[in-house]
């Protein structure tokens, strides 16, 4: 069994990154914000980011995001949802500290989850 996250789940195309920060509904679970919006179609994508401004070397960038992707996957439950959504890591702190950072995670997505129960 793989233990990467599928490319058809990764959120690449610029129109709909664009949509998804003009459009969408976002908030935060600190060191996390979370935007989403609801996709028309049935599939569901998602899109990790580190900003450039925080982490100055690519090494920090992709380990952030290596953590948040590792935790989404985990999260099988969201393949049922048609949203996009974007997560972005926003300290500064160290990164060698992932559980917080699966903390802050866990907590978003049960955010995100409830939100879409009471729909």
């Amino acid at each position: 069994m793989s233990t990467k996250l599928p490319k058809q789940v990764k959120l690449k195309s610029e129109k709909q990154i664009t949509l998804l920060f003009k459009e969408g509904k976002s908030f935060t679970s600190y060191p996390l914000r979370f935007h989403y919006i609801i996709n028309d179609n049935l599939d569901s994508k998602v899109l990790f980011s580190a900003p450039k401004r925080l982490f100055k070397k690519a090494v920090d960038r992709n380990r952030a995001k290596r953590i948040l992707r590792e935790g989404y996957r985990k999260h099988e439950r969201f393949k049922e949802y048609s949203i996009h959504l974007a997560i972005s890591y926003l300290a500064t702190s160290d990164l060698e500290q992932s559980d917080k950072i699966n903390a802050a995670l866990n907590k978003g997505l049960g955010q995100l989850d409830s939100h879409f129960e009471v729909r």
